[in-house]
């Protein structure tokens, strides 16, 4: 006995793994993209707080060496008996008796005795 029911030719039935393979594909690419664009964002973070740092690096270099530069300049002997002179002080060499020598080829390295002789002297 024939069925009751009419076939229409027009439609086609569609496979589902077919569907569900294109769906999962659709989800990897797209969670794909999302961690791209995760990575992406976090790198650039990075980047920026490495040039921050690097300005720091440099800002500091710079003051370092202007610190040198004063430094260098402060500690002339003109402008070391200038600031003696500014601030009211009397400074002279010291006298023979009163300098020591520590270097390691008279005592042998043995700074004890350099110490014991400069004591001895005083």
């Amino acid at each position: 006995m024939k069925s009751n029911r009419r076939r229409h030719g027009r439609f086609r039935t569609v496979n589902t793994r077919f569907v569900a393979f294109v769906v999962m594909l659709a989800f990897i690419i797209a969670g794909g993209a999302l961690v791209n664009l995760a990575l992406r964002h976090s790198v650039s973070l990075i980047s920026a707080d490495i040039k921050a740092l690097e300005r720091e690096q440099k800002t500091i270099a710079d003051d370092i060496q202007r610190e040198k530069t004063n430094w260098a300049a402060m500690s002339t002997s003109e402008e070391v008996e200038s600031a003696l002179r500014r601030h009211g002080l009397h400074m002279e060499n010291p006298r023979g008796e009163r300098i020591v020598d520590l270097s390691r080829r008279r005592y042998g390295g043995n700074t004890a005795a350099a110490t014991t002789e400069y004591a001895s002297n005083r």
